[in-house]
């Protein structure tokens, strides 16, 4: 992460998630917003990435989300 100042994260291919994947994406997301970097999500709900954000409290099941600290994580519904 010390190479860019953003980084977009694409979990699409992310087949399945556990906690522990969960609080190593907040906590680095937190310290690339303390080093004036950010982290980036922008996740479909539909996914397994998705179901884990909203089962873990992150997210209301219309998308808004519920942790401001991780403001540049966003879910998101695609069409199909």
């Amino acid at each position: 992460m010390a190479e860019h100042r953003a980084i977009d994260l694409d979990t699409t291919a992310v087949e399945s998630v556990d906690a522990g994947t969960l609080q190593l994406l907040v906590s680095a997301t937190k310290s690339a917003a303390a080093d004036d970097r950010t982290l980036s999500l922008a996740v479909d709900a539909a996914t397994p990435m998705g179901r884990a954000l909203l089962r873990a409290g992150f997210f209301t099941g219309d998308g808004r989300p519920l942790v401001a600290t991780l403001s540049s994580w966003t879910l998101t519904r695609e069409a199909a």
